[in-house]
């Protein structure tokens, strides 16, 4: 029971998450679309985010602190998250020029099959300014399981789970979606 109310969370939280037309999008300004997740598109993400006016037009005052990608850009981005120098055009050569990577060890990397392949996020820390939320009845965080004896005619004993948390969106100025 306790594993399925896991997963029943996972599935809520990730199709509110990735349906996001309106959420994430040009008019709101944190869609960047034909960018691949390299050194150059981080930093378009990057500056975008920190161009982000609150609604009285003052910066908002964050920094991204997540780096959200699926499984098809793990590996580039822990190599960007981790390497100090980049080589420049994949030249392996002997003589190899490499630049500063300014995003090293910048962001948390976080991993999810659900992100598209080619999709990354640029989040703030959620404990500053969440972009989603779940909630959950009463603050209850775990189900509550019920049990009840079986009818004579039945061994065993009957049980039942009950979870009552609700997924939404918050604020779609802290969370930066690049696709390729």
């Amino acid at each position: 029971l306790g594993s399925g109310t896991a997963k029943a969370i996972n599935r809520v939280f990730w199709a509110e998450w990735l349906d996001d037309a309106t959420f994430h999008s040009t008019a709101n300004g944190n869609l960047t679309e034909s960018t691949a997740l390299t050194v150059d598109g981080l930093d378009a993400a990057f500056t975008k985010f920190h161009d982000m006016k609150d609604y009285d037009g003052n910066p908002m005052g964050l920094s991204p602190r997540i780096l959200l990608v699926g499984n098809a850009l793990f590996k580039t981005a822990n190599a960007l998250m981790a390497d100090s120098q980049i080589l420049e055009n994949g030249n392996s050569s002997r003589k190899q020029y490499s630049t500063n990577n300014p995003f090293a060890g910048e962001f948390t990397l976080v991993r999810s099959s659900h992100v598209p392949a080619g999709t990354f996020y640029l989040m703030a820390n959620p404990s500053e300014q969440a972009a989603i939320e779940v909630a959950f009845l009463n603050g209850r965080r775990t189900p509550m399981i019920e049990q009840a004896s079986a009818d004579l005619n039945r061994l065993g004993v009957i049980m039942r789970g009950i979870f009552d948390f609700g997924v939404a969106k918050q604020e779609h100025k802290v969370s930066q979606k690049v696709t390729a």
